[in-house]
């Protein structure tokens, strides 16, 4: 993609992070992208120009003659040892044979249904479990079990489908799967086709992988990188669900762009001294608010239950729910004061 292309696509991302954060218009995009776990637009458009092209080599549809060139860069960045296995996909065949089912309620209404005496009756399961999986196949009519361990890339539902396929009570067909599903597999994998899911699933790891080796590759951003780590759903979805205010304030101490003397001072809007207004001893910057203030050590003892924190202690913001604003208040009026633009 065209430097120009990734330039716009950030803009129109950084409006509707900013939108939903409130943050100050100096934070980088990055950062709000990191916090709310947003992965970038260039990014999305190439896991889905990636999964066309798996969706075009897997029907033998060749691509656009022109996009070729660009088609094979696409398909060269973005791959992986998965895609290039052979797919589940079958062509969809329809008969023309009318037929009609019947199925006697009868039979299953009671614990033991009666089948005819030259019936034969099996019973399959499919199991996953550490990785692997497996099919069970139990047979009352003849007297046969089978256990048929199969590799870690199949679904559960293409386990049962391969024991009802291998076909010649539940429970017991549900210890061998189990049992196979812990047998190794002595065999190439894959034994079966990968599923379309697993493909989408391992492009969207590639995508995730190389958001964060982006984030971890920008200069600078030390704040940030210290304090977000690498993007994370469930942080993301307790931040959505804070006040505007309350959420405006967090992005400010994740990412360091908040209204505090030390910041200012850098962005030539405050020509005092940067000097931390609480205790007088060290620049005034969000990590030191948060962190080693000690004019502060009450406040966040109340919060945090210690006199000082580090940014990835596990009672820190980088792990674990936020305190600050959906179990304790206290620190809130005095991060308001020191968030005020000084004068």
């Amino acid at each position: 993609m065209q430097k120009t292309s990734k330039t716009q696509l950030g803009r129109i991302q950084r409006m509707a992070c900013l939108a939903i954060t409130g943050a100050m218009k100096s934070i980088p995009t990055a950062a709000m992208e990191i916090l709310l776990n947003l992965t970038p637009l260039d990014l999305v458009i190439l896991a889905e120009a990636r999964m066309t092209l798996y969706r075009l080599h897997i029907l033998k549809q060749p691509a656009d003659p022109k996009a070729e060139a660009a088609s094979l860069s696409t398909w060269k960045n973005a791959s992986g040892p998965i895609l290039d296995m052979r797919a589940d996909h079958t062509i969809p065949v329809y008969h023309s044979k009318i037929f009609k089912v019947i199925i006697d309620w009868d039979y299953w209404r009671y614990k033991d249904p009666l089948f005819p005496e030259d019936a034969l009756i099996w019973f399959t399961d499919g199991s996953r479990a550490n990785s692997r999986t497996g099919s069970g196949i139990f047979g009352l009519r003849p007297n046969r079990s089978f256990s048929l361990p199969l590799d870690k890339f199949a679904t559960v539902f293409q386990t049962e489908i391969y024991a009802i396929l291998q076909c010649p009570c539940e429970n017991k067909t549900d210890k061998l799967a189990r049992q196979a599903s812990a047998m190794p597999l002595l065999s190439p994998e894959p034994a079966l086709g990968i599923p379309k899911c697993s493909i989408r699933e391992a492009i969207k790891n590639w995508t995730e992988m190389q958001h964060h080796r982006a984030w971890e590759d920008l200069p600078g951003l030390r704040h940030g990188k210290l304090f977000t780590g690498r993007p994370c759903k469930k942080r993301a979805d307790d931040l959505l669900k804070l006040s505007r205010h309350q959420l405006k304030m967090v992005t400010a101490i994740f990412t360091g762009h908040a209204h505090v003397r030390g910041h200012l001072y850098i962005m030539g809007l405050f020509d005092g001294d940067p000097i931390c207004r609480f205790c007088g001893m060290e620049t005034e910057t969000v990590q030191h608010i948060i962190c080693c203030c000690e004019a502060l050590a009450r406040q966040r003892y109340n919060v945090f239950w210690k006199l000082t924190v580090k940014p990835r202690h596990k009672h820190s913001f980088s792990k674990g729910p936020l305190p600050l604003h959906t179990r304790h208040r206290v620190i809130e009026s005095v991060l308001n004061k020191a968030f005020r633009t000084a004068q």
